[in-house]
């Protein structure tokens, strides 16, 4: 191969690496995290919309804390948008940690699949408190949702959930599939939400962990991992929203 021809190759590979690192434009985005504790109330939030990107929001406060790892990446066709979770609270009644993403907007730039995966737990110090785990992908341009997903209880110690699961002892819902299409160009909203609470009474407080996970890419729609962090280590346990707290953390 001559210069020229080596010249032309090594652009059109640094051309498709390039669109392949742009498969969706983060067009907004608005993660959060809030806690409630004994020792005061706090919460942050991250706006970004580069790929790659990673942040930690972290609230401390005392001995509890709400946190999560931001981590979106890409290589080739795929992205990777990753949140990981981790949060203690204390025990008085009404005080949560939590974590949302309300919403993320992204454009497909073309054809493409999506997978979904995740988890959240608790590890109760000893009576059960309220557990929600929830996720939606919502097609803005056709007007409906590809996926919608949650569980929440309120009286099983150290509740773990699977996203797409049942595993709520007070309410459980899907709609869609947790593995589908996207269509190039449509408009998409993604949003999760992950509460920990010490509700109905007051409990030893609590730690949650988990993560939700987001991949799309150019081929077949596959089962996804998590990206690395095991379901032993997070410890699976989720949050609800009963109707009474619909308004201050509703889906």
């Amino acid at each position: 191969m001559n210069t020229s021809m080596q010249r032309l190759a090594a652009l059109a590979a640094f051309c498709h690496a390039a669109i392949g690192a742009t498969a969706l434009t983060i067009n907004s985005n608005n993660v959060n995290v809030y806690l409630q504790s004994a020792a005061g109330v706090g919460g942050s939030s991250f706006n970004g919309t580069a790929i790659p990107t990673s942040q930690n929001l972290d609230i401390t406060l005392g001995a509890y804390y709400t946190r999560t790892q931001i981590d979106y990446s890409g290589s080739g066709d795929n992205v990777t948008l990753l949140n990981t979770f981790d949060q203690k609270r204390s025990g008085n009644l009404y005080d949560y940690g939590r974590g949302y993403d309300a919403y993320m907007i992204f454009t497909a730039a073309g054809s493409a699949t999506y997978s979904l995966s995740g988890a959240f737990g608790a590890t109760d110090v000893s009576t059960a408190g309220y557990l929600f785990l929830y996720a939606e992908l919502y097609d803005i341009t056709a007007s409906s949702y590809l996926t919608y997903t949650y569980q929440y209880s309120q009286s099983t110690l150290n509740e773990s959930f699977v996203l797409g699961g049942a595993g709520g002892d007070m309410g459980n819902g899907f709609y869609g599939a947790l593995n589908g299409s996207l269509i190039g160009g449509h408009q998409y909203q993604w949003y999760y939400n992950v509460v920990s609470e010490a509700y109905p009474d007051s409990d030893g407080g609590a730690a949650a962990t988990g993560f939700v996970r987001l991949d799309i890419g150019g081929g077949a729609p596959t089962a996804v991992s998590d990206g690395g962090t095991t379901l032993g280590l997070l410890g699976l346990a989720a949050l609800g929203l009963t109707a009474r707290r619909r308004r201050r953390t509703g889906t």
